[in-house]
């Protein structure tokens, strides 16, 4: 029996919101540190945001890193502070 698809093993085209590089990453809460670092994979790195202050690291399937000023809200985009994914 054929399917009626022409290629029934091709996933669907990503959807067009902001949010879908982060829907399938594990996401973990961060307070900044007093010397304004946070750690990302093996080093501390800076980010642009007062001491104290909750951010929100995102680690990807593929191994990469991005950390977001605030949780994913479908009323916001994302507040990118650091990535390291390729464009």
């Amino acid at each position: 029996m054929k399917s009626s698809k022409p290629n029934p093993t091709s996933a669907p085209p990503a959807p067009r919101c902001p949010w879908w590089d982060f829907v399938w990453s594990v996401r973990t809460t961060l307070k900044i540190g007093t010397d304004g670092r946070v750690p990302i994979g093996t080093q501390r790195l800076r980010i642009e945001k007062p001491p104290g202050t909750r951010v929100v690291l995102c680690l990807h399937p593929d191994g990469h890193h991005s950390v977001l000023a605030t949780p994913p809200d479908a009323q916001q985009k994302p507040a990118l502070l650091f990535t390291d994914r390729p464009r």
